[in-house]
């Protein structure tokens, strides 16, 4: 058991790993027979993305409250994806993990909620290519996405658009922006986002 543990942290490049911590503010609104109704939610959030070859893990957390009296009510949302990474012969990274998402609301019915979330990305040195279903706390359905450095433009499933960046202060810190806006049947839903970022471990 030691020897493999010694081989799996020679062959890796030991536990690269990624934690941002940041804001959010989430609106979303909703056609009717009688008209619109809307609401706008706050969120603080924290999350973390491990690796230790061949495997990978992604954890996260968020509490949000409602910013006008009257609508949504204040919950938690917590994530967790277990999967695996590696590189082609051909120098293509991978990374692919699953898992669950659990939404609690003490006004919603049913309290708690639980999604299946996705998230998987195909890159080389500079160009990637991800899929994600139910991130972004959950409000984002599926949503497919190019990066560029350390830009990205991506496609909201069926109707909306994402765009994130991200400003590289050090070699470990950066500042990282979000924003995406998609339209689902009678619901429109927008969420910007800051945080900061801060990645260790070796390269």
């Amino acid at each position: 058991m030691t020897a493999l543990l010694a081989l799996l942290l020679a062959q890796s490049p030991l536990s690269p790993y990624e934690v941002r911590a940041g804001v959010a503010v989430s609106g979303s609104s909703y056609a009717h027979a009688g008209g619109r109704w809307g609401d706008s939610v706050g969120r603080l959030f924290a999350e973390g993305s491990f690796s230790l070859w061949p495997f990978a893990a992604e954890v996260g957390g968020a509490y949000g409250a409602p910013l006008t009296p009257g609508g949504a009510s204040g919950g938690f949302t917590a994530t967790a994806r277990l999967g695996f990474h590696g590189r082609t012969p051909r120098g293509l990274s991978y990374r692919l993990t699953l898992g669950a998402l659990v939404q609690h609301a003490s006004a919603a019915r049913p309290k708690v909620q639980l999604l299946p979330t996705l998230r998987a990305r195909v890159a080389n040195e500079e160009l990637g290519l991800k899929l994600g279903l139910f991130e972004h706390h959950g409000l984002m359905p599926l949503h497919l996405t190019a990066d560029v450095g350390d830009f990205s433009l991506g496609w909201v499933l069926p109707m909306g658009v994402l765009g994130e960046a991200r400003i590289r202060l050090t070699p470990r810190w950066s500042f990282a922006a979000a924003a995406f806006a998609f339209r689902l049947a009678n619901a429109e839903v927008a969420m910007v986002s800051v945080s900061a970022v801060y990645a260790g471990g070796r390269p």
